[in-house]
């Protein structure tokens, strides 16, 4: 079969006998065309993977509907992250503006000199700016009443609403040291070269739930920083989820709403989900169980 990236395309039936010429077991193959007729074949393929030989062929028994079965887990797991990291993520936001409008003032955040470099700074003042004009042509309401009276003037605490996640990171980045470790210490308990870490990795996992990326079975590409005596591996899903648990507030919605939901969710699909596969060891529940 041609590998070159031109090859002609295949059609859903093509698709279908390809998979079970490569050793893939399809119990129903009108249930398995109607998956691939909604179901990029390149993005099914992608959950294959852990059943792959070298000879580009699968595992014998490898199973069409247990894939099926944890690519939906996967679809599940990304919708539950997306909703705990984006309580982490209002909370870094709230904190990080409080601290700096209090330390520098609302307009603080335009002053390079409160920053480690000045061309980042700079980057980061473009960004906003382009945020905030790109909110004032949508007529968003908080965007116009400042456009019109306060000259396009915004305080730290309105700019960082229309941060990104990742700029958001990077402005914490380029905060000086003592800045940095004044949040850090003072609201995480943790040193800021933690905290820094924890962020970049936490953007990193947040835009691949945006983005619809596989989690099952992927390597972290921005791998966590993580304690001397922690026996984890930072290089799957589960270090991500270890970190969320020292940025997630309240104690109470961690405990009875995400954990309760992840559990839930885990038991409905362990019969063909290996959470190994995401780094969980086999105590999970309690570490992460605040």
């Amino acid at each position: 079969m041609d590998s070159s990236p031109n090859k002609p395309p295949t059609t859903f039936q093509d698709q279908l006998a390809l998979l079970t010429q490569r050793h893939v077991t399809v119990k129903d193959p009108r249930f398995a065309l109607s998956i691939l007729m909604n179901l990029n074949y390149y993005r099914f393929t992608g959950y294959l993977l852990p059943f792959k030989t070298p000879d580009n062929t699968y595992l014998a028994g490898t199973s069409f509907e247990r894939v099926v079965q944890i690519y939906e887990f996967d679809r599940k797991l990304r919708n539950l992250l997306i909703g705990m990291l984006e309580s982490v993520e209002i909370r870094l936001r709230t904190q990080i503006s409080y601290y700096f409008a209090h330390k520098y003032g609302g307009l603080g955040y335009l002053e390079p000199a409160y920053f480690r470099n000045e061309r980042v700074h700079q980057k980061f003042l473009e960004s906003i700016q382009s945020a905030l004009k790109d909110a004032h042509k949508h007529r968003e309401l908080f965007a116009v009443h400042h456009f019109e009276k306060y000259q396009g003037h915004f305080p730290i605490w309105v700019a960082v609403e229309v941060m990104s996640f990742g700029t958001l990171s990077k402005f914490y980045m380029n905060m000086h040291g003592p800045d940095r470790s004044a949040i850090a210490k003072g609201v995480y308990k943790i040193p800021h070269q933690y905290l820094g870490s924890w962020l970049e990795c936490l953007v990193y996992v947040r835009n691949m739930c945006a983005h619809y990326t596989r989690l099952y079975d992927k390597e972290l590409k921005i791998k966590p920083l993580l304690f001397s005596d922690s026996d984890l591996n930072n290089d799957r899903l589960f270090a991500a989820a270890f970190i969320c648990k020292r940025l997630f507030e309240p104690i109470t919605e961690w405990n009875n709403t995400f954990l309760l939901n992840l559990q839930s969710l885990i038991d409905q699909y362990q019969e063909d989900v290996d959470i190994s596969r995401l780094g969980f060891p086999q105590n999970w529940l309690s570490i992460l169980k605040r």
